[in-house]
């Protein structure tokens, strides 16, 4: 059993929403975090990506032979791209909720719990001006995606995640009701941006840096459509929230379905660490407690200066210790016996001269 096949495994699948999860205060790095002492949390987000595509490889991404504990669908944006701007990323509603429901049928089959994220909204006015500041004078000056449609995909996500009896993480309210109150007529800050092309631009002369740093954390996107470190940290709240609830109707019912190990403050009393390995749990604790059963933990301080400072040394038991002293005594022996020789060859070498 080697070490990815002893933890569980978060798989986080998507689109770039799901790519950049990862980026500093991003919602995916957050939930590594969290889940830190239980499960690691893999990334398969793929910028560009739409239904269409991550179908065919769904497959080979969660194979037969690999159980995650928990995986999360965050796919849309891209397929509400509007035909006639982005032909290369829209897929039609109808392909859009056939492939989403594959999807998530197989990974059903996979994974021990699924959890569908809604595509969320997007700030129609950063994206517009984002467009400008990024083509210039070659900017198309309209909208490659727009909330009408995007709330279309969001709410057929819902409907798969229902009538898969999946949960569901409606992104699209939680972001719309974050932009109500953010605020639109900011300059756009590509500085916040981690795409390749864009460089930093300087802050709006007349605007001090408290300023700024305050309206940039009241908005949830960069670009319009990837999350601002306010919409990476709003994300993950409303995911964690949702994560929440779900363990509470497992409890409420009685029923785990390894549902325990996706609660962040689980602590089994029979397992003091949590149940952060595969097996059962008595199963590890058997070993943890055998392998303290060979060693004794004895406090011992260090010289000098720091005389105060207490630290601790492992001494083995005293079978490991005996054995440990043999080794030592057969070491020095052999020096000895290679000196000896070295001693009398060079002896003799002389004497023969």
């Amino acid at each position: 059993m080697g070490l990815t096949d002893r933890r569980r495994a978060i798989v986080l699948f998507g689109d770039s929403l799901t790519q950049r999860s990862f980026e500093p205060s991003g919602w995916g790095a957050a939930l590594a975090h969290l889940y830190g002492r239980r499960c690691d949390v893999y990334n398969r987000g793929f910028g560009g990506y739409n239904t269409r595509w991550c179908r065919s490889m769904v497959g080979e991404l969660f194979p037969a032979d690999e159980t995650p504990l928990l995986a999360t669908v965050l796919l849309g944006t891209n397929d509400a791209a509007l035909f006639d701007v982005e032909p290369a990323a829209h897929v039609p509603l109808e392909e859009y909720e056939d492939n989403l429901t594959a999807i998530v049928t197989h990974l059903k089959s996979r994974c021990v719990h699924v959890m569908v994220l809604t595509p969320p909204c997007m700030d129609e006015r950063q994206r517009l001006a984002f467009q400008k500041e990024k083509y210039g004078a070659d900017a198309i000056g309209v909208l490659d995606r727009s909330n009408a449609n995007t709330e279309r995909y969001a709410r057929c996500a819902a409907r798969v995640a229902k009538k898969l009896n999946v949960p569901c993480v409606d992104l699209f309210e939680a972001t719309w009701k974050a932009c109500g109150v953010s605020s639109h007529e900011k300059k756009v800050a590509r500085q916040d941006s981690v795409d390749p092309w864009a460089e930093p631009s300087a802050a709006e002369p007349n605007a001090s840096a408290s300023e700024t740093n305050a309206s940039k954390a009241e908005d949830v996107f960069v670009d319009g459509v990837h999350f601002s470190a306010f919409g990476q940290k709003l994300v993950f709240q409303t995911l964690t929230d949702r994560i929440r609830a779900y363990v509470s109707s497992f409890h409420e019912t009685g029923l785990t379905n390894g549902s325990y190990t996706l609660d962040p403050e689980c602590m089994d009393s029979d397992w003091p660490f949590g149940p952060v390995l595969r097996g059962e749990p008595g199963e590890w604790r058997d070993k943890m407690y055998a392998h303290a059963r060979s060693a004794t933990i004895a406090p011992t301080l260090r010289s000098g200066d720091t005389k105060s400072r207490s630290v601790w040394r492992v001494e083995a038991s005293d079978a490991a210790d005996a054995e440990n002293r043999l080794g030592r005594g057969l070491a020095a022996l052999a020096v000895a016996a290679g000196v000896g020789l070295g001693m009398g060859y060079a002896l003799g070498s002389a004497a023969r001269r």
